[in-house]
């Protein structure tokens, strides 16, 4: 059984009005982008960066992040958590990507408990839990030309939460995941929507596995010296009873603005829309082009 948690008064108690209601603001999100539209994970799926298919050779960038108030569903706790070293590779071969990432730490501050850990989760150490992960491995293929305005890709790929499943951060299951994308590029504006399936592992035995919806739209704003854009991405789960625990709804807006340039910096600030995505995030990362 799937239960939600609120604080009254807090960010936390208003996203449980919205939570139901994600599949409505993704639709009426895709409507306003036009014909274009259509990792408990702690961290949902970015979506497909277009700016890679036309990379000389590949990218490689290092970041940094911080989450409020962020869910660990077997933990059974809430705290704040910090990212250090997430990486980033991207390789390109003709309208082939070849993309590689990861957090090399994660380390979440207990703030409040929320339920009993599942079984095999240890206590944390003074009240602080540390862990590895997620990796994420992807192929994306582009089905237009590079140059062209309109843009089609698909993208597969498997992602590995955790290897400790212990500390209680993620699950230490193999995650598989398929998504279809579109765009459309002007000179002073970037529209795009992504949508497809994972096949996520599960904790328990019964059932095995949950296949939630992945999706991801947004609009980018390029320019010369910087681009910045609005994106909803998150993942949902139909079925009635709920997904299983450490598989919950997640759902995020975010703001990205990034600098222009073979080297670059990018910003992130996001607001949590789904029970068991953080309130509030910041994340910073900078990146090379070669």
């Amino acid at each position: 059984m799937i239960i939600d948690y609120h604080i009254p008064g807090s960010p936390r108690a208003f996203r449980s009005g919205v939570r139901s209601r994600v599949p409505a603001l993704l639709a009426l999100l895709a409507l306003c982008v036009g014909p274009s539209a259509a990792q408990a994970q702690i961290r949902p799926l970015d979506p497909i960066a277009w700016r890679d298919f036309r990379l000389p050779l590949g990218a490689a960038s290092v970041g940094a992040a911080i989450y409020s108030a962020q869910p660990a569903s077997l933990a059974g706790v809430e705290g704040r958590m910090v990212e250090l070293g997430s990486l980033r590779g991207v390789v390109r071969v003709g309208r082939v990507l070849f993309e590689a990432s990861g957090s090399a730490w994660r380390m979440l501050d207990e703030r409040i408990s929320l339920n009993d850990p599942v079984s095999g989760v240890r206590d944390a150490v003074e009240g602080r839990r540390a862990d590895v992960g997620d990796y994420r491995f992807s192929t994306m293929v582009l089905l237009t030309e590079p140059r062209s305005a309109w843009g089609a890709a698909f993208r597969f790929g498997a992602r590995l939460p955790t290897t400790d499943e212990t500390a209680g951060l993620e699950r230490d299951e193999t995650d598989v995941f398929f998504t279809v994308a579109t765009q459309w590029q002007s000179s002073h504006v970037r529209l795009f929507a992504e949508g497809g399936l994972g096949i996520f592992g599960v904790v328990s035995t019964v059932p095995d596995q949950t296949d939630p919806f992945l999706y991801m739209a947004g609009i980018q704003m390029p320019r010369s010296t910087i681009t910045a854009g609005l994106e909803l991405v998150g993942h949902y789960d139909t079925r009635h009873a709920g997904p299983p625990r450490g598989n919950e709804h997640l759902s995020e807006l975010r703001l990205r603005v990034r600098s222009e340039g073979a080297t670059w910096g990018e910003l992130v600030a996001l607001r949590g829309l789904a029970s068991f995505s953080p309130d509030y995030g910041l994340e910073l990362r900078i990146g090379r082009t070669f």
